[in-house]
């Protein structure tokens, strides 16, 4: 992790961050398969070069077995300061499972928030055989224009947000807008938004690839935030008169968020549901957790699932 914070600033320079949403041991010892591990090096490394003299990082890269016995208490000082930098938001609450971070008016409702997504934590670990996972970072903002600048800090320079973006789990934090919510009337409303992110991270911590029609369906049928939808007249009117009337890609596989996703002719949301709506009725646990880790099981599905979907809701 060193070497590469070094090379990362000094001889390609990456153009953005990524806070250390990792355990201290997983960068040490399992490089290569920690998420984002070469954007948290450059963080560090960037961190070391803005905070530590020429002399003590020259220092390190002599005495390896200091820099050892003192990585953890850099990882520590260097979350701080990500947090300082980049993060316009205060810690509120947190507990073994999540932590949160907003504006100060949130407070209030804070614990019931914490409560409602620590529940739900549990029967979403149970859908994808999970025994635990780790302690998820939620950052809400109140402001439109500092939630784009923040997600744009997180990725590459150019990058587009969707109009449409109100939450995003850009490197596997929870980052989510309530500029244009009164949570304090839809406190579960805004955890099931939460619980939607926490499962884009969980579902792109076990899949080999994002099949975004597979994971935004995921999401949206086990956040709860479409229950409204568990009656069958419901549905069979979702069907009738907003999947229908679309002109929809016959491939659910050609879904890519931006213009691809939502757009004049038809919006991706809806058919993503419908379709895994589809596959939790008709499909076990198993076969899913199969087509979420192996991303071409899903694939073969793309062409025909929704038109299967439309059918089956149908009969």
């Amino acid at each position: 992790w060193f070497w590469e914070a070094l090379a990362t600033n000094l001889a390609n320079p990456f153009d953005h961050v990524a806070s250390m949403q990792c355990e201290d041991e997983e960068l040490i010892n399992n490089f290569n398969a920690t998420p984002f591990a070469y954007e948290i090096c450059y963080t560090i490394g960037k961190y070391l070069l803005e905070n530590y003299s020429k002399e003590q990082i020259l220092e390190y890269v002599k005495q390896p077995e200091k820099l050892r016995k003192e990585a953890k208490t850099i990882f520590a000082a260097e979350k701080i300061w990500f947090n300082k930098q980049y993060l316009p938001l205060s810690k509120i609450i947190e507990n073994k499972d999540f932590v949160i971070y907003g504006p100060s008016d949130i407070s209030a409702i804070s614990k019931d928030i914490l409560d409602l997504i620590t529940n739900k934590k549990e029967k979403i670990l149970q859908q994808f055989k999970l025994d635990s996972f780790r302690k998820i970072q939620i950052n809400l903002f109140d402001n439109q224009d500092i939630f784009v600048k923040f997600i744009k800090s997180l990725r590459w320079q150019g990058t587009t947000i969707p109009q449409y973006c109100k939450g995003t789990y850009d490197n596997y934090m929870v980052n989510f807008c309530i500029a244009d919510m009164d949570v304090k009337l839809k406190i579960s409303t805004l955890s099931s938004k939460i619980i939607h992110e926490c499962i884009h991270i969980i579902y792109n911590s076990l899949s080999d690839q994002r099949i975004i029609w597979l994971d935004e369906g995921l999401a949206m049928n086990l956040s709860g935030e479409m229950n409204d939808l568990l009656d069958k007249e419901a549905l069979i009117n979702l069907i009738e008169t907003r999947i229908k009337p679309m002109k929809f890609p016959k491939d659910l596989n050609n879904l890519i968020h931006g213009s691809k996703f939502v757009n004049d002719d038809y919006n991706g949301y809806p058919l993503s549901y419908l379709s895994v709506r589809y596959l939790l009725e008709t499909k076990t646990d198993e076969e899913l957790l199969q087509m979420i880790k192996f991303s071409e099981k899903a694939k073969e599905l793309g062409p025909e699932i929704l038109s299967k979907a439309i059918n089956y809701y149908q009969q």
